[in-house]
């Protein structure tokens, strides 16, 4: 007998909700089908969602390629993208960590005094982030050195539930800009002395790697977020 696909998918405006607590057996096969079937009709998705290793020239790739499609398809492939990807895991793994990575980049706030809060899936493994305000690091988890952008971390620790990335990415969207404008994708020099601007810069030299208050409290090292870092520009090619 048919599995009627409406069933458990719904569409309003470009996004597309799925109904999961309805999928077993058969549907769920037959839902993911459907969304592979949908990835064929896309533009080839960015080699950054392929769960490779960031460095700041896939992350600029990956955003470009979005300010391309315009809005309206970018929110629709990752929209579908996170489906999928929620379709075979209940956590926030990888894969999910790099749409947030570009929305932080596609979308600014459309108000100032409003920012777009970071993707709320926990506390950042390693990172001091007690230190570091929104003002500063308006891209967090991402930093921004000269030109290029270079990804901070990927583990968190969670306390309670993290937020749901289709919720973050409709979040950006709503109350966010889309970005217009391409940004440069530096080469591995480039790159290289750009995260030597941002380890130089103001905001990186007021971090505080052991911090603490009322009912909180971390003691961090330097060394494995700045090994992060360069093994970002150590993997390119060129």
């Amino acid at each position: 007998m048919p599995v009627p696909v409406d069933k458990y998918i719904s569409k309003r405006d470009d996004t597309w909700t799925l109904n999961s607590h309805l999928l077993h057996g058969a549907a769920m096969g037959v839902i993911l089908l459907w969304l592979l079937a949908l990835e064929h009709e896309d533009p080839k998705l960015p080699p950054l969602f392929d769960n490779l290793p960031p460095t700041p020239a896939l992350l600029a790739h990956a955003v470009n390629h979005y300010v391309s499609l315009g809005e309206s398809k970018a929110f629709a492939q990752m929209d579908r993208y996170l489906m999928k990807c929620k379709a075979t895991s209940s956590l926030v793994d990888g894969r999910m960590l790099r749409v947030a990575w570009v929305c932080r980049l596609l979308y600014e706030a459309k108000n100032k005094e409003q920012p777009l809060h970071p993707p709320a899936f926990g506390a950042l493994d390693g990172v001091p982030y007690m230190s570091m305000p929104s003002k500063d690091w308006p891209f967090f988890p991402l930093a921004k050195g000269g030109d290029s952008y270079f990804v901070l971390g990927e583990g968190y620790v969670l306390y309670g539930s993290p937020e749901d990335p289709r919720h973050y990415l409709q979040t950006c969207r709503y109350y966010g800009k889309f970005r217009t404008e391409p940004i440069v994708v530096p080469n591995k020099d480039q790159a290289r002395n750009d995260l030597v601007v941002l380890l130089k810069s103001p905001k990186w030299n007021d971090l505080k790697w052991t911090d603490g208050g009322n009912g909180w409290h971390y003691e961090l090292s330097i060394g494995p977020v700045l090994k992060y870092l360069m093994g970002q520009v150590d993997r390119m090619d060129k």
